[in-house]
């Protein structure tokens, strides 16, 4: 599957630690290579968020032609 990621989410990405952008990049090479998007929630029409048990929350849309990863946050904020 294609990920294609947003400046607002690579601004985001950056500044997270090394091993919190480890984790999130793990995440995206599964639903690259496997399609498996792990722990996520559907928030209407395309919209979707990764989970984490940390909180940790990345948005993304599915497209026709892959998935567009949107932006990055966490769940209290």
């Amino acid at each position: 599957m294609n990920i294609t990621k947003t400046p607002e989410f690579l601004e985001w990405f950056k500044k997270e630690s090394s091993k919190s952008r480890s984790q999130i990049e793990s995440r995206l090479k599964l639903i690259s290579v496997y399609s498996y998007l792990g722990d996520y929630k559907g928030l209407g029409g395309q919209l979707f968020e990764l989970r984490w048990k940390n909180g940790r929350r990345v948005y993304f849309a599915m497209k026709e032609d892959g998935c567009l990863v949107l932006l990055g946050g966490y769940k209290n904020g």
